[in-house]
């Protein structure tokens, strides 16, 4: 129903158990039924699910719309922090370059050298990849 409806309903209502409450007055034995004390409660009921339900129908048709958009781009967005690492982290982190580095073939092994000290034993399978490819091989 539109709101001038449920306006006119609620109306229509009131002006029954208003006439029901006339002292002196016969009342059709239906009607008299539907305004008994012990149904005020019922009545009460009715008037507030008739304005609430519609305030709740909209409120959960918002909530839908609000987050099945947010779900759906959920998965399109990945919030990261983007930061550099504390300088005290970085220490003991070697870069492997032309440079500084260079591979030893020994007895039938590579080793790999960093600023003249040993880091690895390289396998033929890594000598193909970027970086120990570009590495002078002693």
């Amino acid at each position: 129903m539109s709101k001038e409806e449920r306006i006119y309903y609620l109306e229509t209502i009131l002006h029954v158990m208003r006439q029901t409450s006339i002292p002196n007055m016969k009342t059709p034995v239906n009607i008299a039924k539907f305004i008994k004390s012990e149904t005020d409660n019922f009545i009460h009921q009715r008037f507030e699910f008739i304005f609430i339900r519609d305030e709740t129908k909209n409120t959960k048709v918002k909530f839908l719309c609000l987050i099945i958009p947010l779900f759906i781009l959920s998965y399109f967005v990945i919030l990261q922090p983007a930061y550099f690492p504390p300088e005290n982290e970085l220490h003991g982190q070697d870069e492997i370059n032309m440079d500084n580095s260079y591979i030893i073939y020994e007895n039938g092994t590579m080793e790999l050298y960093v600023d003249d000290q040993f880091y690895s034993i390289v396998t033929p399978d890594d000598i193909k990849m970027q970086p120990y490819s570009d590495l002078k091989k002693f």
